[in-house]
C-alpha cells in the first residue's frame, strides 16, 4: 500500500475563526472493495454511494489549529483506510478538542467498517457489508443492501429501505426500521422500537420502552421460511399488527396488543391489559394486573386450540368460533375487601360452584367461583383464572 500522511493545513477565515481546515482527496478504487475509518477524534460521518469507481473524501475541521490533529490516509488497490487523531496536549488530555465532519463518496457496491470515538453516522445508497461502532451518536441508514452490524453507545437508530440482515444496538435511544426486507435483531437498552412495513424475521428487544410491529410479514429476505414474532421489553407496551407464524411476547410492565395472529400467541406482562383481536390457533397469556380480551377465529376443527389465560386482577373475555370442542376449567377468586358479585357469564352450559368459607392463612382471604363442563367432546382445554374480576365466554356471531 502507498501510505500518505497528511497533517491538515488550515484554511483560515476572518469571518469564521473557528474553522480550522478542509481536506479533499480522491482515490481510484474498484467496486466491491472496502473503506475503513478509525477515528480517534470522533466526528460526524456521512457516507453515500455514487456511480464512480472512486472514493471521494471531504473533511471539515472546526475549533482547533491545524497543528493539533492529523489525518492519515492509507490507500491501496483493495481498501482505503482513513484514521484521525489528536496531537500533543489534546492527545494526552481528553481527546475532544475539535469538531470533525467526514463527507465521503464510495462506489455503489462497497464494504464499510467504522470505529469512532463519537459522532453520528449516516450511510445511504450503498450495497455491501457494513460494520462499526460509535461511542455516542445517532445512526441513519437509507437505501442499503447487505448485512449491517453496528452499535452506538447512545443515540437513535433509523433504518429506511434496507435489504439484508440487521444487527443493531443502542445503549440509549429509539429504533425505527421502515419499508425494508430484513432479518436479524434490533436492541435498545432505553428506548422505543418501531418496525413498520417490513418483510422478514426481524426481532426487537428493549430494556425500557414500547415495541410496535406494524404491517410486518415473516418472509425471510434470503428466501427462508416464516418465523414467529419474538419481542421482549423490560418496561413498555408491545403492539403487533400481524404474526402469521405465531408470537412470543413479554414485557415487565405495559399493555400487549395483537391485531392478527396464527398458530399461537404466548404473552406475558407484569402489569397491563392484554388484547388479541384475532387468533387462529392456541393461546397462553398472563398478566399480573389487567384485563384480557381474546377473540379466536378460524376453523374450530383444525389445529391446536387450547386456551390458558390468567390475571391477578381484572376481567377476562374469550370469544370462540361456533363448534369448538372445549373442556372448561375456570376459576375466579375474590378477596374480602372486594365486592362479591363476580361471576362467570357464558354462552355455553357449564357447572358453577361457589365456596362458602374464606380461605387462606396469610394475606387476603379469598372465596372462589369454579366453572367446569364440556362442549362437543371436550378436545381443547379452556383454562381461565382471575382475581377480583368477571369471566365472559362468548360464542362468535355468524
Amino acid at each position: 500500500m502507498k501510505k500518505i500522511i497528511l497533517i491538515a493545513i488550515a484554511i483560515l477565515s476572518s469571518a469564521n475563526p473557528a474553522y480550522a481546515g478542509r481536506i479533499e482527496k480522491e482515490f481510484d478504487i474498484a467496486r466491491g472493495k472496502k473503506l475503513t475509518l478509525e477515528l480517534d477524534t470522533g466526528g460526524a460521518v456521512y457516507i453515500s454511494g455514487w456511480d464512480k469507481d472512486k472514493v471521494g473524501v471531504k473533511i471539515h475541521v472546526f475549533g482547533i489549529d491545524e497543528n493539533e490533529y492529523e489525518i492519515d490516509f492509507d490507500a491501496g488497490s483493495s481498501a482505503i483506510i482513513i484514521s484521525s487523531d489528536y496531537k500533543g496536549w489534546l492527545k494526552k488530555r481528553d481527546r475532544r478538542g475539535g469538531n470533525f465532519e467526514f463527507d465521503i463518496k464510495v462506489p455503489g457496491a462497497f464494504n464499510i467498517d467504522i470505529e469512532t470515538m463519537g459522532g453520528e453516522v449516516s450511510i445511504a445508497d450503498v450495497e455491501g457489508k457494513i460494520t462499526g461502532k460509535t461511542m455516542g451518536g445517532a445512526l441513519d441508514f437509507k437505501n442499503i443492501k447487505g448485512d449491517v452490524d453496528f452499535e452506538t453507545m447512545g443515540g437513535e437508530i433509523k433504518v429506511e429501505r434496507a435489504t439484508g440482515i440487521l444487527n443493531l444496538e443502542t445503549k440509549g435511544g429509539n429504533i425505527t426500521v421502515v419499508d425494508s426486507k430484513a432479518d436479524g435483531k434490533v436492541t435498545t437498552f432505553g428506548g422505543k422500537i418501531l418496525i413498520e412495513n417490513v418483510e422478514g424475521n426481524l426481532k426487537g428487544s428493549t430494556m425500557g420502552g414500547d415495541v410496535s410491529y406494524d404491517n410486518v410479514t415473516g418472509q425471510s429476505s434470503g428466501g427462508g421460511t416464516d418465523e414467529e414474532v419474538r419481542v421482549s421489553s423490560m418496561g413498555g407496551e408491545i403492539n403487533i399488527d400481524k404474526a402469521p407464524k405465531g408470537a412470543t411476547l413479554e414485557t415487565m410492565g405495559g399493555e400487549i396488543t395483537v391485531r392478527s395472529a396464527k398458530e399461537f400467541v404466548k404473552a406475558k406482562t407484569m402489569g397491563g391489559d392484554i388484547r388479541i383481536d384475532e387468533i387462529d390457533g392456541w393461546v397462553d397469556v398472563s398478566t399480573m394486573g389487567g384485563n384480557v380480551v381474546v377473540n379466536m377465529v378460524g376453523d374450530p376443527n383444525k389445529g391446536r386450540r387450547d386456551v390458558e389465560i390468567s390475571s391477578m386482577g381484572g376481567d377476562i373475555e374469550l370469544t370462540v368460533p361456533e363448534g369448538l370442542s372445549m373442556d372448561f376449567d375456570i376459576e375466579i377468586a375474590y378477596t374480602k375487601d372486594s365486592h362479591e358479585d363476580y361471576d362467570i357469564i357464558s354462552d355455553f352450559n357449564m357447572k358453577r360452584e361457589r365456596t362458602d368459607k374464606w380461605e387462606g392463612y396469610w394475606g387476603d382471604k379469598k372465596k372462589y367461583i369454579y366453572g367446569t363442563g364440556q362442549v362437543a367432546g371436550g378436545k381443547n382445554r379452556i383454562r381461565i383464572s382471575t382475581i377480583n374480576g368477571d369471566v365472559y365466554i362468548k360464542k362468535a356471531k355468524g
